[in-house]
């Protein structure tokens, strides 16, 4: 097991050190020789040259790769779809970003970057897990990382967006205790335990479009980051 810290913040290698261990890591599982393959990396919009820079450095004097190319994301994005022009929204693990391609050509100015992401999703999630009934709470992992896999799991499996309007986060709703009382949103935790999800967690994935459940007033919804 590799013994490292996280070395990316919101999409931006900070640590190269601990990276080139990840990178290496990666070679020898795949069994690949970066002396006889080109390298390809993703890298977020808007991320200053100089870390592209230092990417390129490694692959060339650390692992000594004969060809390295750095893909912006969204056009990643619209490739795998077989597509040349689209408007991007790419949803990360630490990052939101959008762009506008058209012809395989990227209108730079249209680039942007959201720091409401996958992460903080998960961390969203985790809060309204703790905030279950206590019959349900006292089921749940005491130790945050594993709180934080099962969120995780949680999130795959079964979160999305309310298909209405209704205010979903109000317990008092009727439209909540209903659509609660007739899921069949069940979860096996590693322990081998059943628990029934609440609608209010299977629903967190609102907080893209009502970022004021965070509890703050720093993000713009993404309809409004859109447009």
């Amino acid at each position: 097991l590799l013994n490292i810290t996280f070395p990316l913040q919101k999409g931006i290698i900070t640590n190269f050190n601990e990276m080139q261990k990840i990178w290496e890591t990666c070679f020898n599982e795949l069994k690949i020789n970066p002396k006889e393959s080109p390298i390809l990396h993703s890298q977020p919009l808007l991320t200053p040259n100089h870390i592209s820079q230092k990417i390129a450095q490694s692959m060339f004097e650390t692992f000594e790769t004969r060809a390295t190319f750095i893909a912006k994301q969204p056009f990643l994005t619209i490739y795998a779809s077989g597509s040349k022009t689209a408007i991007v929204l790419d949803i990360g693990h630490t990052i939101t970003q959008t762009a506008t391609i058209t012809d395989a050509i990227n209108y730079s100015l249209s680039n942007q970057r959201y720091d409401l992401s996958g992460l903080d999703l998960t961390n969203y999630l985790m809060q309204l897990l703790k905030q279950q009934p206590q019959k349900l709470s006292n089921q749940l992992p005491s130790n945050s990382i594993d709180l934080f896999q099962i969120a995780e799991q949680i999130k795959e499996q079964f979160c999305h967006v309310s298909s209405s309007d209704y205010n979903y986060l109000n317990p008092n709703n009727n439209n909540n205790n209903n659509n609660n009382n007739n899921n069949n949103n069940t979860f096996k935790l590693p322990d081998g335990q059943i628990i029934n999800l609440d609608i209010n967690c299977i629903q967190s994935p609102e907080i893209f479009f009502k970022p004021s459940l965070l509890g703050s007033n720093s993000y713009q919804s993404i309809s409004q980051f859109l447009n």
